[in-house]
């Protein structure tokens, strides 16, 4: 796993995240990372994404139910909220790259 969100105060419009990263991604794969669970969060805080209580099978993605197998799978790239993630994803690195005009400098970020 490169990463991964979850939410930790409760599942209704949840406002508390946590995020993890893995610490060995260089700078481009750790923004990417980042970028990707951020959309997640955004999902999540907006309500499009819901960890169902009490079908903890499923998962809600924009009121429709889904099995929360899909999240797991190698499939899980197909799944609507994961390609919208990945829309996000581009999105916030290119503004990174619009306003930094470059990958950021590892050394001054990571060391």
């Amino acid at each position: 796993m490169l990463a991964g969100t979850t939410w930790i105060d409760d599942n209704v419009r949840p406002r508390e995240f946590d995020v993890e990263i893995d610490g060995d991604l260089d700078g481009k794969s750790l923004l990417r990372a980042l970028s990707h669970e951020a959309a997640h969060i955004r999902q999540y805080a907006h309500g499009h994404l819901v960890d169902m209580v009490r079908k903890h099978d499923k998962v809600k993605w924009r009121g429709e139910l889904y099995d929360r197998e899909l999240m797991r799978n190698e499939h899980r790239h197909l799944a609507p909220w994961e390609r919208e993630a990945n829309r996000l994803e581009c999105s916030l690195v290119w503004e990174y790259l619009r306003t930094h005009g470059r990958w950021w400098d590892e050394s001054r970020v990571l060391g």
